[in-house]
């Protein structure tokens, strides 16, 4: 009977012909990829599940107002997912910002808080909404659903998602990476 041969400690086994430097870029390389990855998995599935949400909502016949607020968190997402990811997977990619500070700020405002601000937002106008027709539903069909409240949600979402977010483009700072051009 043969026996297994000792185990390796893969961490300080390394790669044969190359010195620490490269041990280490490659280990970042490999980190970088599985993450990229992901991100292409995470964008992948959350397009086409809210295109085909998008896709249902309009396919129905007629609209109420939690279509609007539906159509609208797809919305949202679709920037998540649209923007957030890329951005977030091209920066884990990369290791410096080369376009200043003020665009960095915007950038930031607009790939990563203002579109996850909406996102939350939307999901709770999107719960007042089922709490109202189910706690209150005669108060909710005096209002009547053709009125302009779905409207006034939506653009409450947004204008809230835009002031939760603008305190990113005052506070966020750029650090200067030393040895960088």
């Amino acid at each position: 009977m043969t026996e297994w041969p000792p185990p390796t400690n893969w961490t300080e086994a390394g790669t044969p012909g190359l010195d620490a430097e490269e041990e280490a870029g490659l280990a970042h390389l490999r980190r970088v990829a599985v993450l990229v990855w992901l991100y292409g998995v995470v964008l992948t599935v959350g397009v086409v599940g809210n295109v085909a949400i998008v896709a249902a909502i309009m396919s129905q016949p007629g609209g109420r107002s939690r279509s609007l607020l539906l159509l609208q968190l797809c919305a949202s997402d679709l920037l998540v997912c649209g923007v957030t990811v890329p951005v977030s997977a091209a920066a884990v990619a990369s290791s410096s910002w080369t376009l200043g500070a003020f665009a960095c700020k915007l950038a930031f405002f607009f790939q990563q808080t203002m579109p996850v601000a909406a996102s939350t937002l939307s999901l709770m106008m999107l719960s007042l909404d089922r709490y109202a027709a189910v706690k209150h539903p005669r108060v909710l069909a005096r209002v009547g659903r053709q009125s302009a409240l779905p409207a006034a949600m939506v653009a409450c979402v947004w204008f809230g998602a835009a002031a939760v977010s603008a305190p990113v483009i005052v506070v966020r700072t750029v650090t200067p990476v030393s040895g960088a051009a």
